[in-house]
């Protein structure tokens, strides 16, 4: 049975041993589950048997309980949440962190509001602890809290990841303004006098998530800008310049469009106008799909535009790649015949009317844009430069 932190509570062993009444116990993370127990009061301790986590409340079934029942489910409110936060610093944990941020990432990919993570590393640490002992890095830790709190908004949350990292998410948040964000609090930290200590300051690395990512490749993206942060001398903000953000971008009439920016380029022309092409007719697959099959040719014809174009332009962009020797070809080849073998896919099914517009969405934002051509695509950009004169 797992152990039930709230059971030796003064409050909640008094009330069970003056009131041996029937209970329902309502699991919070899954309220279909309703099991009954009942409470025996012994003259110098009371027993039950509970089979449920510490997420859980309690209904008393008689109205005879009143202000008994609020302290009790005041003082539970009280544990979960002092089970969820951390006890030096006051940030929320890293288990909380863990558990919340799903609901974070799926909130931000449905509504397609950016959502950032600014990962704060306190720099030379350790050095802080072997100097001045660790209650005074423990000081620290607490005023670096209170800095962070004090220059973000109150949607904004702080966790705990451990030791001396702090993660921020700020949602609603690109990751230009949380550069902008991070900097800020990394100066109010330079500028802080820390009692015992003097003046600290923090290595910060910013990442806006990505469509399709989980906290896991996110956080590792963070703590990538934190290194670069600390190797180019400690005490500055590193920024990941990607994110969902710059892939979304919503049109006038509410259809969600891909947007090929600047930062996007190879530096080959042609490469180039090929990726631009891409996204003006995966724009024109979605808008079709938005439309709601009242007109399902304009759908099908969209996507024989788009696989017509994905084809030719992965045959390019393959002999470019052997002609210049990148050695990820064959990997790169992989992925080109993945992503065709989908396309080919959604477009068979839309001829039978049975693609879901979430479906299409997910192939063209996160498969092709952010995860193909932000990510593995980038890798060969260095080698197609200089070869432009020849193949533009």
């Amino acid at each position: 049975m797992p152990t039930v932190p709230w059971l030796d509570d003064p409050l909640f062993r008094s009330s069970v041993a003056q009131s041996p009444i029937p209970m329902a116990v309502l699991d919070a993370d899954d309220t279909s589950l309703v099991e009954s127990a009942t409470w025996t009061a012994e003259p110098d301790r009371s027993r039950v048997e509970l089979p449920l986590s510490a997420a859980c409340r309690l209904v008393w079934r008689t109205d005879a309980a009143g202000e008994r029942i609020a302290a009790l489910e005041a003082r539970l409110a009280e544990l979960e949440q002092l089970s969820a936060t951390d006890r030096l610093t006051g940030a929320w944990n890293r288990h909380h962190l863990e558990r919340t941020v799903r609901r974070e990432i799926g909130g931000a990919l449905r509504y397609r509001h950016p959502l950032s993570m600014l990962l704060f590393d306190v720099d030379h640490f350790k050095q802080v602890n072997d100097t001045f002992g660790h209650s005074a890095g423990d000081q620290v830790l607490q005023e670096l809290t209170a800095a962070i709190v004090a220059g973000t908004r109150p949607s904004d949350s702080l966790y705990r990841w451990g030791g001396e990292e702090f993660v921020l998410l700020a949602p609603d948040t690109a990751f230009v303004d949380a550069a902008v964000v991070a900097e800020r609090v990394r100066g109010v930290i330079e500028a802080h006098e820390f009692q015992r200590v003097g003046r600290v300051t923090v290595s910060v690395g910013v990442a806006e998530l990505l469509v399709g990512e989980d906290l896991a490749a996110w956080f590792e993206r963070a703590d990538q800008a934190v290194y670069a942060a600390k190797a180019a001398g400690r005490n500055r903000v590193s920024c990941d310049r990607r994110g969902a953000s710059e892939v979304w971008s919503n049109s006038s009439h509410g259809v969600l469009e891909l947007v090929f920016r600047d930062r996007y380029r190879s530096g080959h022309p042609a490469i180039d106008r090929e990726h631009a092409q891409l996204f003006e007719l995966a724009n024109k697959v979605l808008a079709a799909s938005a439309v709601g099959y009242d007109d399902p040719s304009e759908l099908q014809t969209a996507l024989d535009e788009l696989v017509h174009h994905i084809t030719v332009h992965f045959a390019h962009e393959e002999s470019l790649l052997a002609e210049v020797g990148y050695p990820g070809l064959a990997a790169h080849r992989l992925a080109h015949a993945r992503l065709l073998g989908e396309a080919v896919r959604l477009q068979t099914a839309a001829a039978g009317r049975r693609v879901p517009p979430g479906e299409l969405v997910d192939f063209l934002a996160r498969d092709v844009v952010a995860r193909h051509l932000l990510v593995a695509d980038r890798a060969f950009f260095p080698l197609l430069q200089g070869t432009a004169s020849t193949h533009a």
